[in-house]
């Protein structure tokens, strides 16, 4: 996979104008943007993930059911105040 085609994560909150400026930005160089909310983890966003003795990095995938980011194609995360993980009701308490 060449360079241009490797993705950027943006981990932030739905909500977040810093966060859409640098998506913007990122659209605006062509650059493949996968955005998301770890608030959504584990209900609608989904990780899985390995990282093997001498192989260098990760490898999974993450898929929030509308798109799917290879681990091991991201080139970059930009990281930014993203929502804490809500717990579901179906879980019962410790």
């Amino acid at each position: 996979m060449t360079a241009a085609a490797r993705p950027v994560l943006v981990v932030a909150e739905q909500l977040d104008a810093s966060a859409d400026m640098v998506v913007d930005q990122l659209n605006r160089r062509d650059v493949p943007v996968i955005r998301f909310d770890v608030a959504t983890f584990p209900q609608q966003l989904t990780l899985t993930a390995a990282h093997a003795v001498g192989e260098a990095g990760w490898s999974g995938i993450l898929d929030d059911g509308r798109r799917t980011a290879r681990l091991e194609d991201v080139r970059a995360i930009y990281w930014r105040r993203p929502g804490r993980p809500l717990i579901a009701d179906t879980v019962p308490e410790p």
